[in-house]
Order: structure tokens, then sequence, then C-alpha cells
């Protein structure tokens, strides 16, 4: 038997490859990455990246209305705290997108 946890990736792996997710990681381990009192305010929707390459990126966000504004004044904060989490500059910008989290 397995921790169900540990197969999240595998499971997940091919959706949100679409979505720009190549590795399930930063969805499964979110609140972890950001905070569990950020995390219940926002969640990851899609990464995007320039062609053919890894860095720089843009990460969607899904954002609850009233924390909008909050979200953004926190912008430099949570680009460096995902960025800390992938080990290098994965993302330079965040779009807010604003909505019911999705987790």
């Amino acid at each position: 038997m397995r921790a169900i946890a540990a197969e999240i990736p595998r499971i997940a792996g091919a959706a949100l490859g679409k979505r720009g997710f190549g590795e399930a990681q930063l969805v499964t381990q979110w609140d972890a990455v950001i905070g569990s009192e950020l995390a219940a305010k926002l969640s990851p929707e899609r990464i995007s990246f320039p062609r053919g390459e890894r860095r720089n990126g843009t990460l969607r966000l899904r954002v609850a209305s009233a924390f909008a504004t909050e979200a953004q004044l926190l912008e430099p904060v949570l680009i460096e705290r995902i960025n800390a989490f992938f080990g290098y500059g994965a993302v330079a910008r965040l779009v807010f997108v604003q909505g019911p989290s999705l987790t």
C-alpha cells in the first residue's frame, strides 16, 4: 500500500501538464509553498513560459475577490516563495483572476 499523496503527481501529471504545470508538485504542495493562510485565498491555475524557456514565467492565480487588492500588494513576496520552491527564477510575474478558490 502507498499513500495517496505519493501517487498524485503520477495521476494528475497529464491533466496539470496541459495547464503548464509540468510537475504537479507546485499544486500538491501549494500550502507549504505560500502558507496555509494564503493558500486558502489563492490557488494556482496555470503557468506559462516564454517559448522555448522554463524561466521568467507567468503564473495565473485564482484569488478570492475580497482578497484581490491585498494579493497584488503581496506579489513580490509570493514570487519569492514560489521561486524558492522551484530553486530558480521560474516565475517573474503573477496574474490574478478573481473567483472562488479551486483548492
